[in-house]
């Protein structure tokens, strides 16, 4: 595009192209009467088509990409959330993410660049961050137990940094796959279901990693967890005040009555 009107604006004055718009500032901010500015915009029927031409040959590419990935059969990857190993098919990997674990990235035929794509997903997860609004959480049970229970598991709209990944975006100049979300199709409705509070059946329990247990004890004041009840029973007593198993004598609970207590 840059090299297209390189050349044509040096042989042709700015005015035989691109509309002008008097401003009373510079550049640079300061204040100036009558500033002329030079717009280039699509409105010019040889922009539009050079745009236009641009924007299809890109599309080509993607589409090739997309076409490469999809009878690739190296591809060889394990589970982000569980132990499970899959080679040969990404949609099926994209698939398992969505059915299994509730992650939502779209329809695997609308993913293109799709390894740069779960690296990325990995790395946010790895660096603790949820993928939806991009909060830092201090372990990997607390950053799950977030992404669930506020239908995070899925990534977020309004970072650009996606928009590389899905096919949409390079289907119509000024379209980007926010306004094709607006849309309605199975996939929103699946996903306002969830976010409305709908039962979510997906099992995030099997996310494990060999640094961090498999369950945990959550205090009843705070988010500090701890993998034995005793530790976290001693945390409540000295930074809350709370002597649970105390208490419980006093009151002479039973067992069901505890963990009443302690729900």
């Amino acid at each position: 595009y840059l090299a297209y009107w390189r050349i044509r604006l040096a042989s042709n004055p700015l005015t035989d192209f691109c509309s002008t718009v008097l401003m009373d500032t510079k550049p640079d901010g300061t204040s100036s009467k009558d500033e002329k500015f030079y717009l280039l915009a699509d409105i010019l029927p040889e922009d539009r088509l050079l745009r236009e031409g641009l924007q299809q040959k890109r599309l080509e590419w993607v589409l090739d990409k997309q076409a490469e990935e999809r009878d690739d059969r190296s591809f060889s990857r394990g589970c982000l959330f569980c132990r499970q190993e899959f080679a040969g098919s990404r949609a099926e990997y994209i698939n398992h993410l969505s059915q299994q674990h509730n992650l939502q990235l779209g329809r695997p035929e609308n993913l293109v660049f799709t390894d740069e794509l779960l690296d990325t997903i990995k790395h946010k997860l790895d660096s603790l961050l949820c993928l939806f609004c991009e909060k830092l959480f201090r372990d990997r049970t607390v950053l799950k137990e977030h992404m669930r229970k506020k239908s995070h598991k899925r990534v977020n709209p309004d970072n650009k940094l996606y928009d590389k990944f899905y096919v949409v975006n390079y289907l119509e100049m000024g379209k980007d796959w926010q306004q094709v979300q607006k849309e309605p199709d199975e996939f929103e409705i699946s996903r306002r279901g969830n976010a409305s509070g709908s039962e979510d059946n997906s099992d995030w329990s099997d996310w494990q990693d060999e640094e961090s247990p498999s369950s945990a004890v959550v205090c009843l004041f705070c988010e500090e967890t701890a993998q034995h009840f005793n530790d976290i029973t001693r945390h409540m007593a000295d930074q809350h005040g709370f002597p649970f198993s105390e208490n419980c004598d006093e009151e002479k609970l039973d067992f069901y009555q505890k963990v009443r207590s302690d729900a």
